[in-house]
């Protein structure tokens, strides 16, 4: 039995690897189950057996990323680190969840322009938003106490645009830069480090 579940586990996992680079190569209206089924090594007629349908399909590999997103960004908003060291833990969670799967932010950038109101309905019932929201109000918390100074809302846009664009705007940075792919990758990890130091710059007394 407990092979059984550890199959049915490993083969779910497999689906929703090979729906990924099906997802983020064709998009979501792109995207065909066959090819997906093809990706996996799988029949399609298994591959409807774990997932009926290819929204359903997306919807769970959505899930996965905002939970995985919440619980970093809930952690790090809920402990008791100081606002400056909240602040690296999220550029540093960011850039390493993002490095490990760059082209996933310019799929969602991408589908969120092109199904609005299909993906702020899925952001709603993911509460993808919660931990966004805790991590504003530690921000506007610190504003309050003087411990940083500037416009909260301002503060975490700026936060997020610097750690998104780089991987959004990969390949165009990547050409005006005359960057290797290698040399990029050198160029993100030492990001980390630079744009926390940017930012606490930005916003302290």
């Amino acid at each position: 039995m407990d092979k059984m579940t550890d199959d049915k586990r490993d083969t779910e996992q497999a689906i929703k690897e090979a729906a990924k680079k099906v997802f983020l190569v064709n998009g979501l209206k792109g995207a065909r189950m066959q090819a997906i089924a093809d990706e996996a090594g799988i029949n399609r007629a298994m591959l409807h057996y774990y997932f009926r349908t290819k929204d359903k399909l997306f919807e769970v590999i959505f899930a996965d990323a905002m939970q995985e997103m919440n619980q970093r960004m809930g952690a790090i908003a809920t402990s008791d680190l100081p606002i400056l060291k909240k602040i690296e833990h999220f550029v540093y969670g960011y850039m390493e969840s993002a490095s490990s799967n760059p082209e996933f932010d310019l799929f969602i950038i991408n589908e969120f322009q092109q199904n609005p109101d299909y993906f702020t309905e899925m952001m709603k019932t993911s509460n993808a938003g919660t931990a966004m929201k805790a991590f504003v109000h530690e921000i506007e918390k610190a504003v309050k106490k003087k411990e940083i100074v500037g416009d909260p809302h301002q503060i975490f846009l700026s936060m997020i645009s610097l750690c998104v664009f780089p991987f959004a705007a990969k390949t165009m940075v990547r050409t005006m830069l005359g960057h290797s792919e290698k040399q990029y990758t050198k160029l993100l990890d030492e990001r980390k480090k630079f744009l926390v130091q940017f930012v606490v710059k930005g916003i302290s007394p």
